[in-house]
């Protein structure tokens, strides 16, 4: 390959028309906050569809004061408090604490009673 390019200068390859490059937060995908700071990464976009919504990563969330984990539909209402995290969203709507306790104890799987 480098004998048939030996006489070809080298170039850099042309940005298609209708793209356009922006810096994102790496874990999230959204704009960086310059309130808070995070970890960016440089992408190309189609035009129009580069990320608006600003990246924020503090979040009210309801906190089990007993293990310090998200609190769920199982904790007592005694038990949970409103804290604020840094909490990112999935596609699916799903929250994750990203600086909650872990959880200590094994997870339990019960298979359905509809399993062959």
């Amino acid at each position: 390959m480098t004998y048939a390019l030996k006489d070809q200068k080298q170039e850099w390859p042309l940005k298609p028309e209708g793209i356009v490059g922006a810096s994102i937060c790496q874990l999230s995908g959204k704009i960086p906050n310059p309130e808070q700071p995070c970890e960016t990464r440089f992408e190309y976009f189609a035009e129009g569809t580069v990320p608006s919504e600003t990246e924020n990563l503090k979040m009210a969330i309801e906190i089990d004061k007993t293990n310090g984990q998200m609190a769920n539909e199982k904790t007592p209402p005694e038990n949970k408090e409103i804290q604020e995290h840094q909490v990112i969203i999935d596609s699916l709507g799903t929250k994750f604490c990203l600086d909650c306790s872990v959880a200590t104890q094994s997870a339990t799987i019960t298979p359905s009673s509809n399993q062959p």
